[in-house]
């Protein structure tokens, strides 16, 4: 057998109601879930923790894999697919979506900007010849998961607008946009907590914006600022482990000064 074929039946097995393993013979496509979402983070920590070279990372995609393979296995058990099935339509949508490297005959682009915007054009195109009217902007929005981390969701929310013509020409001119929206959070600060979320939340989205049009991911930014507080917050336990001191008996004074220690003792953006 293939490896491929190896992983189908290893899934067949364990979901065997005789034979197979309690555990994975009770499991749903709603019980799955938080376990997908679960091995997909630990893959992306690992890859970045260890790098694409570590058998950890491989393990880790492994586990991704396993919770891809026991969805489809699910729905062939229903009768739906299967996950050959699913593999060769994959396989057919990557053809579809990428005429400019498997059509000879059709544009090829220079940029990642301007495939995004000829695939919006082409999606529009198929619908229209089938009969379907073509989507508007908020359809397409809407499109957008709700279940995405909200600043990655903020930020396709302004890829697909800027697909439609609708964005602000570069990300200096963003800056303005931000600074506006600053000033609406700080004067809403007057005007209740409900109205403060709201203007805060405008604020988060517009520097989500500025950060898509800097070809910069949000997300990794904010991880990256995470980090760089885990590194100093360790700093800092390490003073006061080197002093015998505990966080229990310092006055908030004396943690904010040993904090300014360990900021010191780090690069800028290292942990």
């Amino acid at each position: 057998m293939t490896p491929f074929e190896e992983l189908i039946q290893r899934i067949k097995s364990l979901r065997d109601p005789q034979t197979g393993c309690p555990w994975d013979i009770e499991q749903t496509h709603a019980s799955l879930t938080p376990y997908f979402l679960e091995e997909v983070h630990e893959f992306l920590d690992a890859l970045e923790r260890h790098g694409p070279s570590s058998a950890k990372t491989w393990e880790e995609l492994g586990d991704v894999l396993f919770q891809v393979a026991l969805h489809a296995e699910l729905l062939s058990e229903k009768g739906h697919t299967d996950l050959a099935q699913v593999a060769r339509r994959l396989a057919e949508k990557i053809v579809e979506r990428h005429p400019h490297v498997f059509d000879p005959t059709a544009p090829r682009y220079g940029s990642a900007d301007e495939v995004n915007r000829a695939w919006e054009r082409l999606k529009s195109q198929r619908k229209a010849a089938s009969g379907a009217p073509a989507p508007n902007l908020f359809e397409r929005l809407d499109e957008i998961p709700r279940s995405l981390p909200a600043l990655q969701r903020a930020a396709r929310m302004g890829e697909k607008a800027a697909s439609f013509g609708f964005d602000w020409p570069n990300a200096e001119e963003v800056r303005p946009k931000i600074l506006e929206e600053f000033q609406e959070w700080t004067e809403a600060q007057t005007q209740g907590e409900e109205r403060e979320r709201e203007e805060l939340g405008d604020l988060l989205f517009a520097i989500a914006q500025y950060c898509r049009l800097k070809k910069w991911t949000p997300e990794s930014l904010l991880h990256g600022a995470s980090d760089k507080f885990l590194g100093r917050m360790q700093g800092l336990q390490s003073l006061l482990d080197e002093q015998g001191l505990r966080w229990e008996t310092e006055s908030l004074e004396s943690l904010e000064a040993f904090y300014q220690q360990a900021k010191a003792r780090k690069p800028r953006g290292k942990h």
